[in-house]
């Protein structure tokens, strides 16, 4: 990592280092985040089931989805949706690329 440009996005991650379709799980300052790649467009969300707030980093990822392992909460990966039950949505953060790089303002 990198650390804060000029504008507080903060330096997250390569492109490269999230699979297609795969989620990757990096620090933003003080932010657990969530990184979803879709070819070149990479969304970022909050890392934690916001049911009971146990991390995602073991979640099922599946379709677009994840599932948190801990009470079976599932949220698009597209929009941080929830899909059901009474969570709430994930939080998103604006993302922005750099050539290769992903930076994050969370």
């Amino acid at each position: 990592m990198i650390g804060p440009s000029a504008d507080d996005y903060e330096d997250v991650a390569a492109l490269h280092q999230i699979r297609d379709g795969g989620v990757f799980f990096v620090d933003a300052g003080a932010t657990d985040v969530m990184l979803f790649r879709q070819g070149d467009t990479v969304r970022a969300f909050g890392a934690n089931c916001t049911h009971a707030f146990a991390s995602l980093r073991d979640g099922r990822v599946e379709g677009g989805t994840i599932t948190c392992l801990r009470h079976g909460a599932r949220f698009d990966l597209t929009s941080g949706r929830s899909l059901g039950g009474n969570c709430p949505n994930l939080p998103s953060y604006a993302v922005k690329r750099e050539g290769a790089r992903i930076l994050v303002k969370a």
